[in-house]
């Protein structure tokens, strides 16, 4: 009997420790979405006032006097930008953000799409 009560509290551990594994990589990757999101607003609202995407997102940030950090990596996930030009159609994906096996993209109208 208590082979099988040990077996039973293994298993109710590597369930629980497996739960809050995902449950920590959910909120992880709910927090770049967060700040994804929020890059995006304040890129949005750079171009509606100067009529031009900058040429990186940290002019972004230095030119709205954001915080720096707002481009650093959360966990291991990457970034990349590419600003367009007045020509490319509205399905360029002008930012992209990698985390693990998710994806996020920023397409130039400003559209969000998220891969799980």
């Amino acid at each position: 009997m208590n082979l099988i009560t040990l077996a039973v509290f293994i298993a109710i551990g590597c369930v629980c420790f497996f739960w809050f594994v995902h449950a920590r990589e959910a909120e992880k990757f709910a927090k770049i979405i967060d700040r994804t999101f929020l890059v995006s607003v304040n890129l949005q609202q750079y171009v509606d006032d100067k009529g031009h995407f900058p040429g990186s997102l940290t002019n972004l940030v230095a030119e709205n006097q954001l915080d720096s950090r707002l481009l650093l990596p959360l966990d291991n996930e990457t970034t990349s930008y590419r600003p367009p030009d007045k020509l490319t159609n509205s399905s360029w994906k002008l930012i992209v953000v990698k985390y693990k096996n998710r994806k996020i993209v920023i397409f130039k109208n400003f559209e969000k799409e998220i891969t799980k």
